[in-house]
């Protein structure tokens, strides 16, 4: 259950001075985050399990199965005949954005393909993958609502634990 959150808080950890919001027009925002803060990991998503979602969209049918992958396939009765990876999931490219906003990077998918999926507060008790979205060639946007999201500012940004040569320094030693 642990798997992936010491990438995202390494991740974190190292570049503690800014996170990322969605913005109106679906593109990622820089949003300040103070110095003396890292992102504490996000394993919102680790609830759901081994759990898959699916959103039908004209030829396609998109499914996500968070903390794992994404992917787009055809199906032709209850044949799949045509289908794409559109990326596996990154821990170390957690973006958390403002209000009850979180988003998941999956990497590496077939021909270049990639995934974003926005992951918003849904105050009804159930898990859904809303709409699927192909902003650019082979750069998938889906968005997904959780009642999970709706904790996120309790868990947005907790004091950066000092390093080595600051606590020596804090205590009156030498780095």
């Amino acid at each position: 259950a642990t798997r992936g959150s010491s990438a995202a808080a390494a991740s974190a950890a190292a570049s503690p001075a800014a996170a990322a919001s969605v913005g109106a027009s679906g593109g990622v925002e820089e949003v300040p985050v103070a110095p003396d803060l890292e992102l504490a990991p996000l394993r919102l998503l680790d609830k759901l399990g081994r759990r898959c979602f699916q959103h039908s969209k004209d030829y396609w049918t998109y499914e996500v199965c968070p903390t794992k992958q994404v992917r787009q396939y055809h199906l032709e009765g209850r044949k799949v005949t045509t289908e794409f990876l559109l990326g596996k999931y990154d821990p170390a490219a957690d973006k958390l954005g403002t209000g009850a906003t979180y988003t998941q990077t999956y990497v590496n998918g077939s021909g270049a393909r990639s995934a974003a999926l926005r992951v918003r507060c849904g105050r009804k008790n159930e898990h859904t993958l809303l709409g699927v979205e192909e902003p650019a060639k082979h750069q998938y946007v889906l968005d997904f609502t959780t009642p999970f999201a709706c904790d996120i500012n309790c868990v947005r940004a907790r004091p950066r634990p000092a390093k080595r040569g600051e606590a020596e320094e804090q205590q009156g030693g030498s780095p």
